[in-house]
């Protein structure tokens, strides 16, 4: 449970490809972020993080979405 492991990048970064999956991109991104920001070198965050933001980047559409939520 993320509430009682703030400071657990890994946990984030779990949590941040459950939200991506399911399509809450924004809180996909802010849970890879929070992950990057605790531990800048756990890879796999930071490159679904760049995949997620060129993912956005790339379809318009999907940036509208991300502020739509």
């Amino acid at each position: 449970m993320i509430a009682s492991e703030e400071g657990n990048a890994k946990a984030h970064f779990r949590q941040g490809q459950a939200l991506e999956a399911l399509g809450q991109l924004e809180a996909a991104s802010a849970s890879l972020t929070q992950a990057v920001k605790l531990n800048p070198q756990l890879r796999e965050a930071r490159d679904l993080l760049e995949k997620l933001r060129a993912r956005v980047k790339a379809d318009p559409q999907e940036e509208l979405k991300l502020k739509d939520l």
